[in-house]
Parts: C-alpha cells; sequence; structure tokens
C-alpha cells in the first residue's frame, strides 16, 4: 500500500519546488514550527484538510464506492529583510511557486490540476524581521473510498 494521497501530494509538491532558486531556501514538506529568523528563508508544504463527497452510490456491495476528494494544499514561504525589501521579497517567492505549481503535478502516474485560490501575507517585527507569504491551491481526485493512496482521475 502506498501513502495517504495527501503524503503523495506533499512529496510531489516539494519535489517540483525542488526547481526553486537557492535563494527560496530548504523546501519542507510539512509545517514548520517555531520559525527562527535565523533558519530563512525556507518553503513549507502542507494540507491541513481535504473534503470528501460521494461520487458514486454503492450498487453492488462489492464494488468500492467512489468518492471525490479536494485537498487543501498549502505552500508558505518565510523570509527575512527589511521592511523595504520583504514585500518585495515575498512577491518573488510568490511568483516562482506560483509558475511551478501553475504547472499541475504528476502524482502516482495522474497529471493533477492545481486550482490557486489566493495568498495571504503575514509579517513579524522584531530584532530579525520576518514576514510569509501562504499561497493555497485546492486539488480534486477521485479515488475508491477504501483506497486512499490510488487516484482513479
Amino acid at each position: 500500500m502506498a501513502d495517504h494521497i495527501r503524503k503523495q501530494l506533499r512529496d510531489a509538491a516539494k519535489a517540483a519546488l525542488g526547481a526553486l532558486p537557492p535563494s527560496a531556501g530548504v523546501v519542507h514538506a510539512y509545517r514548520v514550527w517555531p520559525i527562527e529568523p535565523a533558519s530563512l528563508p525556507l518553503v513549507s508544504v502542507h494540507t491541513p484538510a481535504d473534503e470528501v463527497s460521494r461520487a458514486s452510490q454503492q450498487e453492488d456491495p462489492h464494488d468500492p464506492e467512489t468518492i471525490e476528494r479536494v485537498i487543501d494544499l498549502r505552500v508558505t514561504a518565510y523570509r527575512t529583510g527589511t521592511e523595504d525589501a520583504l514585500d518585495d521579497g515575498l512577491d518573488a517567492s510568490s511568483r516562482e511557486i506560483e509558475a511551478i505549481l501553475g504547472e499541475g503535478l504528476s502524482v502516482a502516474g495522474v497529471e493533477l490540476r492545481l486550482d490557486y485560490v489566493g495568498a495571504v501575507l503575514d509579517y513579524q517585527g522584531g530584532d530579525q524581521p520576518y514576514g510569509s507569504v501562504q499561497m493555497r491551491w485546492f486539488v480534486e481526485v477521485i479515488q475508491a473510498a477504501n483506497a486512499p493512496d490510488e487516484i482513479i482521475a
């Protein structure tokens, strides 16, 4: 049995984001806590939620029910910078990440479209100010209800 689809999606996103320039920092396929400004820049990929709905009625008890799963994929880029340069740096990270993931991802041999739904920027002050831009995509897959590691479409 392969890994759950959420892990496969995180791993595929992390691999794709390996094309980011070194100035983007290390890409992690999980949330990074706590954030230490000295460890920045970095990129975090996580899937905090998904929603599932029935895609087909189970008519034959020997056939598994088909479900539609919409996965919430989030990528957060963190960087340090002066107040003047922080927005520009976060926007540059956002541009690079959106361009890569805008091409979609291949997961378990299936090409998946990622629907970009927006971004939120956040800032932390202190001795070494830093900020983040969290970008969000929805990814829709069709699966058998008893196979959360496989994609039908």
